[in-house]
């Protein structure tokens, strides 16, 4: 096979790094993938959540979630014994901007 000539005749391209150029590259495109990972993961969790609160929402066996925040809504269940699920208080205790909402609270605005 002649130099410059790759499988099936095409012709190869090389590309032409330094040493050093090439390692600060790999380093650097590694840190953006893991960046770029991080983002998907945390974007992937809080759309879980999201699905979990949602769910909480649409619930009826909770109660009504008309007019009453989702930690109301969730204490009042749980003093009523209806047992709602730990996971939406752990949500709501870290998400503390979403504690006075419901689903309802993004579509006020349109009635």
């Amino acid at each position: 096979m002649k130099h410059g000539i790759a499988k099936y005749g095409l012709k190869a391209k090389r590309k032409r790094t330094n040493s050093q150029g090439s390692k600060k590259n790999i380093k650097t495109k590694a840190i953006e993938d893991q960046k770029q990972e991080t983002g998907v993961t945390e974007w992937l969790k809080k759309e879980e959540e999201d699905n979990i609160l949602r769910e909480f929402d649409l619930n009826y066996h909770f109660g009504p979630c008309v007019g009453i925040g989702r930690l109301a809504r969730w204490k009042r269940a749980y003093s009523l014994g209806l047992k709602p699920p730990e996971t939406v208080l752990q949500i709501l205790e870290r998400r503390s901007s979403e504690v006075e909402e419901s689903i309802f609270e993004k579509y006020k605005n349109l009635i």
